[in-house]
């Protein structure tokens, strides 16, 4: 299950990359106040987003449908297969580093 630390950095890449979408203006420096809470909690997060990515990686496409409405359908897809490329690497990583 995903923990507050895995939510937060998901939060802060997310609306990184959506406001990223579009180029880079002034805007976008609202999306970077989702970071400090990413950053304090990343050593945890990370593991935690790995365990859930190996286990039951439809968890995180769940929860991003859930707690974020990307009107971008195209954008939206991009992060569904950049989540699935980064398990699938992981998981080969995995399987060399034995």
């Amino acid at each position: 299950m995903l923990n507050q630390d895995a939510k937060d950095i998901l939060k802060a890449a997310i609306g990184i990359g959506e406001a990223l979408a579009d180029g880079v203006q002034l805007s976008d420096l609202g999306a970077l106040m989702d970071l400090p809470a990413a950053i304090s909690g990343w050593k945890e997060g990370v593991q935690n987003l790995q365990q859930v990515a190996l286990e039951t990686p439809q968890e995180i496409n769940d929860y991003i449908n859930e707690e974020f409405d990307i009107p971008d359908d195209e954008l939206e897809d991009k992060i569904e297969k950049s989540l699935e490329w980064l398990t699938a690497t992981y998981e080969l990583y995995l399987t060399w580093k034995k």
